[in-house]
């Protein structure tokens, strides 16, 4: 039993040993990822400086107010090009009842000549009528 716990131990000491390697290995990676990230940080920053990323920043927020205010004059346009059409739909009503008013007024025209033309032709008949009324 002696013998098996010393080879225990020594299993042990083997396995600890591994640890402390293995905790240098994840403490060496740790350093090397900081490093890393560090000098990629430092990349981005040379590659877009601030001052460069607060300029896209602010041509953004022009161009974002822009797109609203063509949206809002987009809107206004649509609603002057329905008012536009309501307003040709009713040049072409009152064209059409200017042109059906324009007809009436030939007619009306038409009918007093031939009512001044039928009481000149009842007058006639009317005179003779009254001829034949007289002994």
């Amino acid at each position: 039993m002696q013998q098996q716990l010393a080879s225990k131990s020594s299993d042990l000491e083997s396995l600890q040993h591994q640890l402390g390697e293995k905790e240098s290995a994840i403490a060496s990676l740790q350093q090397q990822f900081a490093t890393e990230k560090q000098n990629l940080e430092s990349q981005l920053q040379e590659t877009v400086s601030k001052s460069s990323y607060e300029a896209l920043q602010q041509e953004l927020a022009e161009k974002s107010s822009a797109i609203g205010n063509l949206q809002v004059q987009l809107t206004e346009f649509h609603s002057l090009k329905d008012q536009l059409s309501q307003s040709a739909a009713k040049q072409l009503n009152y064209e059409a009842l200017q042109q059906e008013s324009q007809e009436q007024l030939k007619t009306i025209k038409a009918l007093r000549e031939q009512l001044v033309q039928m009481q000149a032709v009842a007058g006639i008949g009317e005179a003779y009528l009254n001829k034949w009324r007289r002994p």
